[in-house]
């Protein structure tokens, strides 16, 4: 068993509670469908860097290529943000 997949997906777990845990306090302060988007953009902006430094943006264009459920990911994602900031306070 490869280790490094096994430390993301522990990552992976750690960082979704201390996410929601984060959303849900701001949403107190803000709406937590403004928390939510929040959440979104900056999510946005982190990766449009990670991709600029690894050389990948030009791997957007292929998106227009995959099929169309495929990229129903983010919409499930933003539901998750958005009734954990409900849920939790």
């Amino acid at each position: 068993m490869k280790l490094l997949p096994l430390i993301l997906a522990i990552l992976a777990g750690i960082f979704t509670t201390i996410e929601a845990s984060i959303n849900a306090q701001l949403g107190k302060y803000i709406t937590p469908a403004v928390a939510t988007l929040h959440s979104l953009l900056l999510g946005v902006l982190l990766m449009l860097l990670v991709s600029a430094f690894t050389g990948e943006l030009g791997q957007y264009s292929r998106l227009v290529y995959v099929r169309p459920v495929w990229l129903l990911g983010g919409i499930f994602g933003a539901l998750i943000i958005f009734f954990s900031s409900k849920a939790i306070p």
